[in-house]
């Protein structure tokens, strides 16, 4: 998840996603790498507390072996660019990490963005299986339906036993010129003639 805006002491307005913190007393733009935006905003996270080394080498550098060099001059340069000189934004704790001192403000306008859009992606996901289940259901009923009427018979459906121009064709001993065992053919020239 992006980490959203925020503001150190009503004069740096930091913006994760481009990694830039604006300084409204100076209007100087500061673009960091990704590394310092987290740590940054790990620290503002867990602003007025304790961030111990482990955790920041951890989190931040993925246990890397030289990284306590790495995160010492990534403070120096985060001091430099909230212009800390006097080291009481960000203190130092001998040995054990770093306190960030700072009034914070989300972005509040960002948060709701966010939360809408994942309400709204929240939402989207709700609708579309209550689509599928809806035509779940209609193809269901459809298929209910037609099998109710295979069971009644179709009307429309002859048996194939029954012939429509004499309907009594097929049954035993029905039809006037034909028995059950006889078979009619027709008269041939021959036949004519034994008559």
């Amino acid at each position: 998840m992006e980490e959203p805006a925020f503001t150190l002491n009503n004069r740096f307005f930091v913006k994760p996603s481009l990694g830039l913190i604006n300084d409204a007393q100076t209007s100087l733009e500061t673009r960091i790498e990704p590394r310092l935006m987290s740590l940054l905003c790990l620290l503002a996270e867990n602003n007025e507390r304790l961030v111990a080394r482990p955790l920041i080498t951890k989190q931040i550098w993925n246990d890397y072996g030289n990284a306590d060099e790495g995160l010492t001059q990534a403070i120096s340069y985060l001091r430099k660019v909230l212009a800390d000189e006097s080291k009481l934004l960000i203190e130092t704790v001998p040995k054990k990490g770093y306190v960030l001192h700072a009034k914070v403000l989300y972005d509040e306008r960002e948060r709701e963005e966010e939360s809408e859009y994942v309400h709204g992606a929240r939402r989207g996901k709700f609708m579309l299986i209550g689509a599928i289940v809806f035509i779940l259901i209609i193809v269901a009923a459809f298929f209910y339906k037609w099998k109710q009427e295979q069971k009644q018979g179709n009307p429309d459906v002859i048996p194939a036993t029954q012939n429509s121009a004499n309907p009594d064709a097929g049954r035993r001993g029905g039809g006037a010129d034909t028995g059950p065992d006889t078979v009619t053919r027709p008269q041939t020239g021959a036949d004519k003639v034994k008559q």
